[in-house]
């Protein structure tokens, strides 16, 4: 049985075996003159690099957001994608510039700050009749929680635009515990026009008296606190929230 799986592996035996058959001669590649036309991958989309744009904006690469924004800005052929990015270019603009006083006409909850009562202030623009920012409000006690012991503020700021009273700014202080934090009604839009608000909820960070960033509240995490503030959250646990009054 060996024997013979062995001649039929080398052939069969006494058989010469034919000699491999010659490769036809091949032509070496070619340079392409340098004045021919040579394919290259089509240029990105607008709409790939608004979100380029958005990414680096996102981890503090502001000069490159910005180098994406200003061409689609000024002449995107998809209109959607020029408001996007003139709205984004807005934002990227105002930071390091001087922060617009808080300029209030009600305080629904007792306190009444000012930008220099907190070496950093997170402003937060709301209105009751958004879904997204009832999503958002929530979160901001805890936020206050964690990091006001480090010398943060947080002021939430409303319009009260499409019909919203009073009452409705009350409901939502009472439904998701906002009693400890600054709730006000700025006065005739001044902050929304001030901080380069055109969709809420929106926020802003102010230190030292200049717009530190500016974004959306859901991207106030604990890393970048902690790297605008130089300290770690606190520790200790957030007192239930109480209402206030007679």
């Amino acid at each position: 049985m060996r024997t013979w799986l062995l001649v039929g592996l080398l052939g069969c035996a006494g058989a010469r075996v034919p000699p491999p058959t010659a490769l036809p001669p091949t032509t070496p590649p070619t340079t392409p003159d340098v004045t021919e036309p040579v394919a290259s991958d089509p240029p990105p989309s607008e709409d790939t690099r608004l979100r380029v744009a958005f990414a680096a904006q996102a981890n503090g690469d502001l000069t490159r957001a910005k180098e994406l924004l200003v061409p689609l800005a000024e002449g995107a052929t998809n209109p959607r994608v020029r408001d996007l990015a003139a709205t984004r270019l807005r934002e990227i603009l105002l930071i390091g510039t001087d922060a617009t006083p808080l300029d209030v006409d009600r305080w629904y909850t007792p306190k009444a700050p000012t930008l220099t009562d907190a070496p950093l202030t997170v402003l937060v623009f709301f209105e009751s009749w958004c879904p997204h920012c009832q999503v958002e409000l929530p979160m901001l006690p805890a936020l206050a929680c964690r990091w006001e012991p480090r010398g943060a503020q947080v002021v939430l700021l409303t319009k009260r635009t499409r019909g919203v009273t009073d009452a409705d700014v009350q409901r939502d202080i009472v439904t998701h515990g906002l009693f400890g934090l600054a709730v006000g009604h700025e006065r005739e839009g001044a902050m929304t026009t001030a901080y380069a608000v055109t969709g809420i909820p929106a926020a802003a960070v102010v230190k030292d008296g200049r717009v530190l960033w500016r974004g959306h509240p859901a991207e106030l995490d604990d890393v970048r606190m902690e790297q605008w503030i130089g300290a770690a959250p606190s520790e200790a646990p957030c007192a239930p929230a109480r209402a206030f009054g007679p």
